[in-house]
């Protein structure tokens, strides 16, 4: 399937928690590191307004394996609560020994479980991609999307899901990409579907629709819940949902709706992939999906991350990773450097985003060097 170019933008004024208070975005000063700015290493960010930090519930790259072992509920941060007997690790034939999660194979699903206790709020990120030569679910023809019900990305749930249970997909395909549980949607992805509450942003102003998915690599969906504490199942909550590829650029959108639709005012699983469909005449050999970097971090500070990107402006972005935290202050933030879909040598741009979403502007570094960007003075060594 061919693909038009689309350059995205993406507002990054947020609405501060059902406040009109203006909080400052974070500001990075300097960064020092233990040796060396590579993947696994400790680096102290120091600046301000950084507010607090995250509870990070789990990441997973995924690193730990070999390919074709079986993948252990020992994630790289946090443990999988269940993880399917035949789900492994699989390389990703990248060209950078890079490993991911192999779980979905013809009509087979293979699953990651994580339970969290009770919460109203949380963000998650994760890539994911359909392997050259393979097929999406529900489809023997490449680079096709399919017809009908078909695949649930990742799935949150309340209780263990039943027909009242509050459940999100987070995306669903049914024909069409879309946000929401089994009932309600929240949004579809297709242009004639959109509510009116919900914006969805291009330079010229038009929504999209499944052309934010490229089968030519990774695609990188990341999702953000902001509940009313008061009142999580009857007062507005905050919607953001982005979708980034190197092919398409940044698509992503906003909206303030109820954060529970179900009987449960709370999250409490994360299921990944969420369901595909195992019916004989409606899947096929030629399917394969892989997963990486899975993140999930819960509570009102949820948003609060670090991230690199390929842009010192972060909503120009094409590729972006997460990195996990370590500690977090307003004024310093420990974390370890992750690789995601980056490469060893690559020039990035470091972003340090707060509990409200705002960004703080790129300061750049090189992936895999003890003096990432010669021309940077505020770059230090520990120790030194």
């Amino acid at each position: 399937m061919g693909f038009k170019q689309h350059k995205f933008i993406i507002f990054t004024v947020f609405f501060v928690a059902f406040s009109c208070e203006v909080i400052a975005k974070p500001t990075i000063d300097y960064i020092e590191h233990d040796g060396a700015f590579v993947p696994g290493n400790t680096i102290v960010i120091s600046g301000d307004s950084f507010r607090e930090g995250p509870n990070i519930v789990i990441f997973d790259d995924f690193s730990r394996g070999a390919d074709g072992e079986s993948i252990t509920t020992d994630a790289t941060v946090g443990t999988w609560d269940s993880v399917s007997s035949n789900a492994v690790y699989i390389d990703d034939d990248s060209g950078t020994d890079n490993l991911g999660a192999h779980l979905i194979e013809g009509c087979s699903m293979r699953q990651l479980r994580v339970f969290f206790p009770k919460d109203i709020s949380m963000f998650m990120s994760y890539r994911v991609k359909i392997p050259e030569g393979y097929t999406f679910p529900g489809t023997d023809q490449a680079e096709t999307f399919s017809i009908g019900s078909h695949w649930k990305v990742t799935w949150l749930i309340g209780e263990d899901y039943d027909s009242s249970g509050n459940n999100m997909c987070i995306p669903t395909f049914v024909s069409s990409f879309r946000i929401g549980g089994n009932s309600p949607s929240l949004a579809y992805y297709g242009e004639d579907n959109w509510p009116d509450r919900i914006r969805a942003f291009r330079e010229d102003g038009s929504r999209f629709g499944d052309d934010w998915w490229t089968f030519n690599g990774w695609n990188r969906g990341s999702f953000l819940i902001i509940s009313d504490e008061k009142d999580p199942g009857g007062a507005p909550g905050y919607y953001w949902h982005q979708a980034i590829n190197p092919e398409q650029g940044q698509t992503w959108f906003e909206l303030n709706d109820r954060s529970f639709h179900g009987l449960e005012e709370y999250w409490k699983q994360f299921n990944i992939p969420g369901w595909v469909v195992t019916n004989v005449d409606r899947c096929f050999e030629s399917t394969r999906v892989i997963y990486d970097d899975i993140y999930l971090a819960v509570g009102a500070n949820s948003a609060a991350r670090v991230e690199i990107g390929d842009s010192p402006i972060y909503t120009e972005s094409k590729e972006i990773a997460i990195f996990t935290i370590d500690s977090w202050s307003d004024d310093q933030i420990n974390a370890t450097v992750r690789q995601g879909g980056f490469k060893i040598g690559d020039e990035v741009f470091l972003f340090v985003i707060d509990a409200d979403n705002n960004v703080s502007d790129g300061y750049p570094v090189r992936l895999g060097s003890e003096n990432p960007i010669p021309s940077v003075e505020n770059f230090r060594i520990l120790n030194n």
